[in-house]
């Protein structure tokens, strides 16, 4: 059986019936968009930042992914030493017992992203 946890849904999305530890929130619109600026790129997004930080999470790694379907391997690093995810999408060391749902350590309503 596959679990997955901690993950925030929105709106009409369920969670499977495997989920566990989810927050389901209520009915709203989440808009995004990118917006160029004179020094990137930004995520800008109509999402409670506050809302998304209290889902139970929990660091993902080789133990927790288990093997792949087809190879039946483990998930590991290229020196096969046992896979921890501690980045996030920019580089930032995620937090190691709950980082925050999603790919950003940091999430922000203006994020930028390049």
């Amino acid at each position: 059986m596959y679990l997955t946890g901690g993950n925030v849904f929105y709106n009409k999305a369920k969670p499977s019936k495997n989920e566990e530890e989810f927050i389901s929130l209520a009915p709203k619109k989440v808009d995004a968009s990118l917006v160029q600026k004179e020094d990137g790129l930004y995520l800008k997004w109509t999402i409670d930042t506050d809302e998304v930080k209290q889902a139970k999470t929990v660091a993902i790694n080789t133990t927790m992914l288990g093997e792949t379907f087809s190879s039946e391997c483990v998930f590991e690093n290229r020196d096969s030493t046992p896979f921890y995810l501690t980045k996030d999408y920019f580089g930032s060391t995620r937090h190691e017992n709950s980082p925050v749902a999603g790919p950003f350590k940091n999430i922000q309503s203006e994020q930028k992203v390049f």
